[in-house]
């Protein structure tokens, strides 16, 4: 999956680039210059083209997030491909302040991940990307619920805990992912690094 701004970017004109706090972004300058770029663009390749991290719109200043959502409008219009927007709570608000635009996305929720056989087929895949001379059992339902428990349910934050935890069983010399070797692991979930800042913060 890439990022909208890191596909289009290579193909903007230089003087017409406006930087603001969340990236690069070409001014939308009307259908006929857009049609123009449109053919400097790589070809997508898929039938879907995904934008991540859609929330860090709502960073830019008003006039260069008005420019972005032309741009997304325009795309969908120009390459007839459905656009799949990815983002936290505030990617949705920023459809939303384009009717047009909200009109064309359907929101949908992702959910925690929870003990279940996806869960563990993924634990599984985790498992086999390692480079680890032993076997790491991570499937069990106490294990997953353990690993789900410690990283509040979300796979970035599940990535980070069994990378860290693979780093650790190395130095150990373990060479596979233990009970033991988690709890060795320096790791904070997402609720208590805020809490460690929060503290810090009184």
């Amino acid at each position: 999956m890439i990022s909208l701004l890191d596909f289009i970017r290579p193909a903007l004109p230089g003087p017409n680039l406006t930087h603001s706090r969340w990236g690069t972004i070409w001014p939308y300058a009307g259908r006929n210059h857009g049609h123009k770029m449109r053919h400097k663009w790589p070809p997508v390749g898929s039938l879907r083209w995904p934008s991540t991290e859609l929330h860090n719109v709502l960073a830019g200043r008003d006039n260069v997030r008005r420019e972005f959502l032309n741009l997304l409008r325009f795309l969908g219009n120009e390459l007839r491909i459905p656009l799949v927007g990815v983002g936290t709570r505030e990617a949705y608000l920023a459809i939303r302040s384009d009717a047009q635009l909200e009109n064309r996305f359907h929101p949908m929720t992702l959910p925690i991940w929870t003990n279940d056989i996806d869960t563990r087929s993924l634990l599984a895949s985790f498992t086999a990307s390692f480079p680890l001379r032993a076997p790491s059992h991570l499937t069990s339902a106490e294990m997953t619920d353990y690993l789900l428990t410690r990283c509040e349910g979300t796979i970035g934050e599940l990535a980070t805990l069994l990378t860290a935890a693979a780093v650790t069983a190395i130095e150990a010399g373990e060479e596979a992912i233990t009970s033991q070797v988690l709890t060795q692991t320096a790791y904070s979930g997402p609720t208590e690094r805020r809490r460690h800042f929060e503290r810090h913060l009184a």
